[in-house]
């Protein structure tokens, strides 16, 4: 199904993009409209903002641990980190 709808260009530049175009293409803020270019035709497209859940089994997990391990390697790393970074005690 086609449909025209129909915005302005202010004199900065911005549109706004119209609630029916947004609901349609589900566009969220933050989301990114591509301007495809074709000789004295422009052509849409709406690219979405990454969220964490897209990252999501991006990389492998060796091994699960349970919280609380988790947290007392992080704070040992952490003493050790800082420790180092004070040099050694007078």
């Amino acid at each position: 199904m086609v449909s025209t709808v129909r915005a302005r260009v202010t004199s900065k530049g911005q549109v706004t993009v119209p609630k029916a175009v947004r609901d349609r293409l589900g566009l969220r803020p933050g989301d990114a409209l591509i301007f495809d270019l074709a000789g004295g035709r422009a052509q849409v497209r709406a690219e979405r903002r990454k969220t964490l859940a897209d990252f999501a089994g991006l990389f492998p997990v060796k091994k699960a641990l349970p919280f609380s391990e988790e947290r007392t390697r992080a704070w040992k790393a952490e003493t050790r980190r800082l420790a180092r970074s004070r040099g050694p005690a007078r």
